[in-house]
């Protein structure tokens, strides 16, 4: 939030709590491999692989090594990492075609992957799921599109579970007869149940057709069970091809855990989602750890030359103004939707019915709503006093469009501080903040505040001291607002974002 769009900050070193993680501020959440021309690549890919992943250590090489032979295969390889802090980032990068950072969770991965490949203009007719644990057997990409021909929409292969997880990635040969009767029972039981219910899961490798997984929304956003949920909207519209061939497994969980035990809990945990329990208390008593939530409300002007980022209008001209508005829009929308923290609202000023609102809503489902009259603090106690009136015990985020260096991790982070803090903000460096994050309506921070100037985040932070409200810092970003900001933007930063298919 610049000094137009939504709040300016000087920094306030006495409060501010550094982030660590620099490094990212200054690379976008999309890296494709260096030298790479995936039109000219012949065979032509039809298959894109998305893997996620977090924390795989040091056998992260080993298993994406099984894919050196891609290109002449004709797949694609796409690394989504939910937020690493060992060295899969340095490893992913080095094998990736295209390498993503997102928030973590794996439905919100493997939906950041898909939505990549869109940002990307890499047109791939079909998407494979597959876990960083688990390998592929050989011709698994030659079944994958004999099926689509047939006229599968999606699919899945049979699983073996393997109870030397080293095993999986290594050059050892994999068979059902050397593993443990109990893990050969386990995996016969899930392929035959797969068969027999239609419903698959993600170890058993599921592809889908891009056009489909579009249409059905991709992975519900849900801290478990994701695989069971897709299957069933995926499956409404056709049955999968279940095919016999085997991907292997680890058996780490079984392993560690026991078989009998984990199969009772794993029981337990379908039963209770079967009846209604929120997917949050089943993931923690898998032994998920469980991420902070926050909605997300996301303030924008309508993308109208001469009305838009009218700072910028002496450097690109009104139109190229409004074009550069419309991009960062969309790049904070994708940002937010990667982040996944929260229930994500559009709040649209000047033309609620602008064609590009609409066209959002249309095609991606995204709630609007009018943002009310008067200025930017009236305006955000607005959509606070609404949002909270609603959803009393929701944290929740609002943001402007004028920050492309935000990435998901910010999000995860204010939602993270959210749990302890009343009043979490990522600042700016032209006086005010990209971001507030508030547990609860604060309307003190939102009045006799003088807005779009650089007294804005000492005036705020001199109304929560008065209140008592506990605050943070987390961090300070820049803003676009002025030709010099814009010159400066590294361009990587929203060229992927100049669609609007970049969002699905």
């Amino acid at each position: 939030m610049g000094q137009h769009n939504l709040i300016p900050t000087n920094k306030v070193s006495a409060i501010e709590v550094p982030y660590v993680n620099a490094a990212s501020l200054s690379s976008p959440s999309i890296c494709v491999r260096p030298g790479i021309q995936f039109g000219q690549l012949m065979p032509k890919p039809d298959v894109a692989i998305i893997m996620p992943i977090l924390n795989e250590g040091l056998e992260l090489e080993e298993r994406l090594a099984q894919h050196k032979e891609r290109y002449r295969l004709g797949y694609l390889l796409v690394v989504v990492d939910g937020g690493s802090s060992d060295a899969s980032e340095t490893i992913a990068r080095q094998y990736a075609d295209v390498y993503v950072r997102s928030a973590r969770g794996r439905a919100t991965q493997m939906n950041a992957g898909a939505d990549a490949l869109i940002a990307l203009k890499i047109a791939i007719p079909t998407l494979l799921f597959l876990h960083a644990d688990t390998e592929l057997p050989t011709g698994a990409i030659g079944e994958i599109r004999a099926r689509i021909s047939a006229g599968y929409r999606w699919g899945r292969f049979d699983v073996q579970i393997i109870a030397d997880s080293k095993a999986v990635g290594s050059s050892r040969k994999l068979t059902v007869t050397n593993q443990p009767w109990s893990l050969n029972l386990v995996s016969f039981m899930m392929n035959w149940r797969s068969r027999v219910s239609g419903i698959a899961t993600g170890d058993q490798a599921i592809f889908v057709l891009q056009s489909e997984f579009q249409a059905i929304g991709g992975y519900p956003v849900q801290a478990l069970m994701e695989d069971v949920a897709l299957s069933k909207v995926v499956g409404s519209r056709g049955r999968p091809a279940n095919l016999r061939a085997k991907v292997f497994t680890s058996g780490r969980r079984w392993e560690t855990h026991g078989t009998a035990k984990t199969i009772l809990n794993m029981w337990r945990l379908r039963f209770s989602y079967f009846f209604g329990t929120d997917t949050n208390s089943l993931a923690a008593a898998y032994g998920y750890k469980i991420r902070a939530t926050a909605d997300i409300a996301v303030m924008s002007k309508a993308p109208i030359a001469g009305l838009a980022k009218t700072r910028l209008i002496p450097l690109l001209g009104a139109n190229g103004a409004a074009r550069a508005h419309r991009q960062m829009l969309l790049k904070t929308l994708a940002t937010a939707r990667w982040a996944s923290t929260g229930a994500l609202t559009l709040w649209c000023a000047s033309d609620i019915n602008h064609r590009l609102f609409q066209l959002l809503h249309k095609r991606f489902g995204l709630p609007l709503r009018n943002q009310p009259e008067g200025d930017l603090g009236i305006r955000m106690s607005s959509i606070s006093k609404t949002h909270f009136a609603q959803f009393p015990s929701r944290s929740l985020i609002i943001v402007g469009t004028d920050c492309p260096y935000l990435e998901p991790r910010h999000f995860e982070l204010v939602a993270q501080k959210l749990q302890t803090v009343d009043v979490v903000f990522i600042g700016a460096n032209d006086g005010g903040y990209v971001l507030v994050g508030l547990r609860k309506h604060t309307t003190e921070i939102f009045e006799s505040i003088s807005w779009s100037t650089e007294k804005v985040m000492q005036q705020t932070l001199a109304q929560l001291q008065a209140s008592a409200r506990s605050f943070t810092i987390i961090e300070s970003l820049t803003d676009i607002d002025a030709p010099d900001d814009w010159q400066q933007l590294p361009s990587e930063r929203l060229k992927l974002f100049s669609e609007i298919g970049s969002l699905q």
